[in-house]
């Protein structure tokens, strides 16, 4: 089906919304019920079939339009429409309101309550109530809420909330909330418009994909499979917010009645993406952006808060991009510079990841200065993942050159045990001039960097000789010098020096904490815990422990507060407090990854293994000791793997299952590594 007759099909196929249908039921309870959302959300639909299930007496229904906002006009369909549903209701009051225009809301209030006083149970349904814009209808709805009688209640249906307060009644539980999340539709729902459009079978990732791009909403879901039944299943491939259709639809159906300052701001605010007040102030150069997002959220304008920020906001995707085309073809000229003030301002106020985002749509030198600052921020953060993502796509050339990208690149590979990536990289920088500029130039860091590959590659195969030290704490650079005294006490802690781990992890602590370098801080701390587990004093551990928890605790799953949880985890598990233990590692295990530690990665698996061992989930502890194993092949991790044979090894004792022993023995040759004293 194409064209009108396919629109016809889509729109009257009876869509399963019982769960709808039975919260509208309960208006009964409300004095207001209240469906707001935008256009095309399906909220008439919805009206519409919950009324074909009520008795023609108990309800009445007035579908309003532009020409309603003049009160005359409102008030007089108001009363044929209520005549006609409930034949004995009074009208009389119409004919001063058509003589006297300014007769005062509470005239028309008081003869409303009596009319309705002497009818039976009704619920007045208004649609498209956004319309009623003039201040008389809605000082009378306002006023006439707090007066109805019991038996008598309404349903606006609107995209926009109503000009009068709605706290007294949300305070008194007198109010019905269905909105947009309310009316999304689900994946039952568009198998049913699928079908009525006599579409093929739609597979599961189809209508997840839809169901993505839509957000639910019915009017694009529509539209979309009137696409694809006209073009096939391409059509939904290439569905965006211009297709035609929905162009059309946004253009004249949202944007056609805006005010001028309005859709400039709209438009301008689609090319943010996510925004706050002080965004869009500081970018816009404006004063009045908070009034400006609460007019556009009033009147349901396709814009909801964020899950991350409560005070940030979105379009609709779908919107979005329709927004961001007009912007284009409407004022181009303003796009880049919408974008590079959106990246100094987001720099300023501490968020990296939204500045990069918008720097990379500016000019290429600001792009590189602004990842360069942000690469500076997430290696204080931990955030390897981040700075291997944005930089190593780039060209070969621009990354060498850059000593603010070349120098954290190389060092998140070497945390994320990509090692034979970080050698390609070093090998460029010792070919290169970028050691020497950039924030971060001295040089000895190449000579750290290589200090640094070295060791975490090869475990405890690597020696450090003394000038290797002397280096490590000699660097002019701050910096670099404070990342030396932490590989320091890893490597002491690596050849099982306590004392030496000890002193350095200390000054370590110290000095990168003044230097804001909170991750590593965190991970010096972890260092300092896992000495004093291991020379026997859990009570120093267990203090520290928790003072790294508070610190990091309001930072969830940030790289800092999984170090802090992993020591938490160890010394529980010293403790006794398995519950406890179990229950942190659980919520770790999705969470370390290739940017985290490998002390981190490997104590928590072996922790969590030993704990569901103890309770009999013994298939789950089997399957993480061998994802373990898959991971520490990556790098030469001999004493870390001997934790994990020696965990093999007495599990199998402890269930009498010598072919498992003798399988840990054959995948770590531990006969041959015994016999060439590998583990003294």
């Amino acid at each position: 089906m194409t064209g009108l007759s396919g629109i016809s099909s889509a729109a009257q196929v009876q869509l399963p919304r019982t769960d709808l249908l039975r919260l509208l039921d309960q208006s009964r309870e409300f004095v207001l019920t209240l469906l707001l959302a935008p256009a095309g959300s399906g909220k008439s639909t919805l009206l519409r079939e919950w009324l074909q299930s009520r008795p023609p007496a108990t309800s009445v229904q007035l579908a309003l339009d532009a020409g309603d906002a003049d009160p005359v006009r409102f008030f007089r369909r108001f009363g044929r429409a209520l005549r006609a549903a409930v034949p004995g209701f009074d009208t009389a009051f119409y004919n001063h309101l058509s003589a006297q225009i300014d007769l005062p809301a509470i005239a028309v209030v008081e003869a409303l309550e009596q009319a309705f006083a002497n009818c039976g149970p009704l619920t007045v349904v208004l649609d498209d109530f956004q319309h009623a814009r003039s201040p008389l209808i809605q000082q009378v709805v306002s006023l006439l809420l707090d007066r109805l009688p019991a038996h008598v209640h309404f349903v606006l249906a609107t995209r926009q909330y109503p000009d009068f307060s709605l706290s007294r009644l949300k305070l008194d539980n007198r109010l019905l909330l269905i909105d947009s999340h309310d009316l999304r539709l689900n994946h039952e729902h568009v198998t049913a418009l699928a079908s009525s459009l006599q579409l093929d079978s739609m597979d599961t990732d189809t209508v997840a994909h839809l169901l993505a791009l839509t957000e639910g909403w019915m009017a694009g879901i529509k539209i979309a499979l009137l696409a694809q039944a006209r073009t096939g299943r391409q059509a939904m491939g290439s569905f965006n917010g211009r297709q035609p259709e929905l162009v059309d639809y946004f253009a004249h159906a949202v944007l056609r009645d805006l005010p001028d300052t309005l859709h400039e701001f709209m438009l301008c605010t689609a090319a943010l993406g996510q925004f706050n007040a002080d965004l869009c102030n500081a970018v816009l150069q404006r004063k009045d952006s908070e009034r400006l997002i609460n007019d556009i959220r009033q009147q349901a304008l396709f814009l909801q808060e964020t899950s991350e920020h409560s005070d940030w906001f979105r379009y609709h995707p779908l919107f979005q991009d329709f927004l961001e085309s007009r912007l284009r073809i409407e004022m181009p000229d303003r796009i880049v510079a919408i974008h590079e003030s959106a990246a100094t301002h987001l720099m300023r106020h501490g968020e990296p990841e939204m500045a990069v985002l918008h720097a990379q749509r500016g000019s290429a030198s600001l792009f590189r200065k602004v990842l360069g600052e942000c690469c500076a921020q997430w290696l204080r953060s931990g955030d390897f993942n981040a700075i291997i993502h944005w930089v190593k796509p780039l060209p070969d050339d621009l990354v060498v050159s850059e000593g603010d990208l070349i120098l954290p690149l190389i060092g998140a590979l070497i945390f994320s045990r990509r090692f034979n990536q970080a050698r390609y990289y070093l090998d460029a920088l010792k070919n290169s001039a970028s050691a020497n500029n950039g924030r971060f130039a001295d040089d000895s860091t190449p000579v750290f960097l290589e200090i640094m590959l070295l060791l975490f590659q090869h475990d405890t195969d690597f020696h450090m000789h003394a000038d290797h030290a002397v280096l490590l704490t000699s660097c002019q650079h701050h910096d670099i010098r404070a990342f030396g005294l932490a590989i320091l006490a890893y490597h002491h802690l690596l050849r099982a020096d306590f004392v030496q781990a000890m002193q350095y992890g200390l000054q370590a602590k110290a000095v990168l904490g003044q230097l804001g370098y909170e991750y590593l801080e965190s991970y010096a701390d972890l260092i300092l815990i896992l000495c004093d587990r291991s020379s026997g004093n859990l009570h120093s551990a267990v203090q520290r422990s928790e003072a790294l928890m508070a610190r990091f605790r309001s930072q969830r799953q940030s790289p800092a507060w999984i170090n802090a949880s992993v020591s938490k985890a160890v010394v529980r598990y010293e403790q006794n407090r398995l519950d406890e233990a179990r229950h942190i590692c659980e919520e770790l295990i999705p969470l370390v990854s290739s940017a985290c530690a490998t002390e981190v990665i490997v104590y928590t698996y072996l922790t969590l293994s030993r704990l569901l061992d103890m309770k009999g989930e013994y298939a789950r502890a089997a399957r993480l000791t061998q994802q373990l194993h898959s991971i520490l092949k990556l790098g030469n991790y001999e004493r870390l793997t001997g934790h994990l044979a020696c965990e093999e090894v007495l599990h199998a004792l402890r269930h009498g299952q010598p072919e498992l022993m003798e399988r840990a023995n054959r995948q770590h040759r531990l006969e041959s590594r015994l016999a060439e004293s590998h583990w003294k």
